[in-house]
């Protein structure tokens, strides 16, 4: 069985790839709806497949005008905590590059995974581009 951990690097692996590539139909089948994304003070709520493609489309054309030639997402935590083990909370941080060079700074966020006939999809991200709910310590 695989930890928690590698399941939510799995699934954000899976997603920012295919945002990068721009296959936000893909994007939409491993995701919940409706869900939330709060990108800072921003609220999105995702009621639909379509409301999703809107977002993506947007997020990865912004990564396109900031000259972006990579971005990544790397979990730092993850854990069960749904009664069954259906349930996955974790956090991560983003890392948006031009090359080796970082674009804009590193930023942590959170997501959430919910184990629906045997697929873990997406139920939400909260990016916190300013300021951390967690304090994360990048030396340990």
């Amino acid at each position: 069985m695989s930890t928690a951990l590698e399941i939510y690097q799995d699934h954000l692996d899976q997603v920012s790839h295919l945002i990068w590539i721009r296959d936000f139909e893909a994007v939409t089948r491993l995701m919940t709806y409706p869900h939330e994304l709060l990108v800072d003070e921003e609220v999105t709520t995702v009621d639909s497949p379509a409301t999703l493609i809107e977002w993506a489309t947007k997020f990865r054309d912004r990564l396109q005008e900031m000259g972006a030639t990579g971005y990544h997402r790397v979990a730092i935590a993850a854990a069960f905590t749904g009664d069954d083990e259906d349930r996955i909370d974790g956090f991560h941080r983003v890392y948006v590059l031009d090359g080796a060079s970082h674009l804009i700074e590193p930023y942590s966020s959170e997501a959430s995974l919910l184990k629906h006939h045997d697929v873990w999809l997406g139920r939400g991200v909260r990016a916190t581009l300013r300021k951390a709910r967690y304090a994360v310590d990048d030396e340990a």
